[in-house]
C-alpha cells in the first residue's frame, strides 16, 4: 500500500478556484493507486474548518472536500490529523469513523525527545558545521529544560533545537552552554503560552 502526506496549509496558498482544482487532482490520484493508498492530512484544521467562520472560498474548499469523501472508498484511507479537532466542521467529523487521541508528550517524553533532538541538532549534525558543547548538559538539566516546555509538541521540541543550533551559529562562534539554551527555551516558551492564549481567543 502506498501513502501521501499533505498539510491542509498547501491549499491556502493557491488562488480561488486552483484550490478547488488541486483538491479534485489529489482524489481523482487517490482513487487511481493501483495497490491502495493512505492519504494522511496535516493540519486538517487549516483546510477544513467550521464553515460558518470560513469565506466563500473557504466554504467552497470544504464542500468540495465533503463531495469527494462522501462515500466510502476501497481505493484509499483518509487519516485527518490535527492540534484543534473543535476546529473542524461537522460534516467533516461525520466522515471519519474513528477517532484517536494522541496527547502532547509528559515529562518523561519530552526529556526523550529533547536527547534525540540535541543529538541530531547539536552533537551529531550531517554538514561540515561542528559545534562546541561547553557545558554538560546532565540529566538534570534536561529535565529542567524539560518542565519549561511543557505544553510543547514534538515538533517543536525538535524547531527549538535547531533554533538552538542556528543561534549557536549566527551568535555564539558556534558554542553551546547551558546558559544560550535556557534563554532560549524560557523565549520560546513564552511565545508558546502567547500563541496558545490567542488560540483560544480566537476559538
Amino acid at each position: 500500500m502506498d501513502y501521501a502526506i499533505v498539510s491542509g496549509a498547501d491549499f491556502l496558498q493557491f488562488k480561488p478556484g486552483v484550490d478547488i482544482q488541486k483538491m479534485h487532482e489529489l482524489f481523482d490520484w487517490a482513487n487511481n493507486g493501483k495497490r491502495g493508498l493512505i492519504l494522511f492530512i496535516d493540519e486538517a484544521d487549516a483546510l477544513l474548518r467550521d464553515r460558518k467562520i470560513l469565506n466563500d472560498q473557504g466554504v467552497a474548499l470544504v464542500n468540495s472536500f465533503l463531495a469527494r469523501t462522501n462515500a466510502s472508498s476501497d481505493k484509499f484511507m483518509l487519516i485527518l490529523a490535527t492540534n484543534y479537532p473543535n476546529n473542524l466542521d461537522s460534516a467533516v467529523l461525520s466522515r471519519i469513523s474513528k477517532k484517536l487521541e494522541i496527547p502532547l508528550p509528559g515529562q518523561a517524553e519530552r526529556i526523550r525527545l529533547f536527547e534525540r533532538y540535541f543529538k541530531e541538532h547539536i552533537e551529531n549534525t550531517q554538514d561540515n558545521v561542528k559545534l562546541i558543547i561547553d557545558t554538560p548538559f546532565t540529566h538534570e538539566r534536561i529535565a529542567t529544560i524539560a518542565q519549561k516546555i511543557e505544553g510543547f509538541s514534538g515538533r517543536e521540541i525538535e524547531q527549538l533545537l535547531a533554533e538552538i543550533r542556528i543561534e549557536s551559529i549566527i551568535a555564539n562562534n558556534n558554542h553551546v552552554s547551558y546558559q544560550l539554551v535556557d534563554r532560549i527555551t524560557q523565549d520560546k516558551a513564552e511565545q508558546h503560552r502567547k500563541e496558545q492564549e490567542w488560540l483560544k481567543q480566537q476559538n
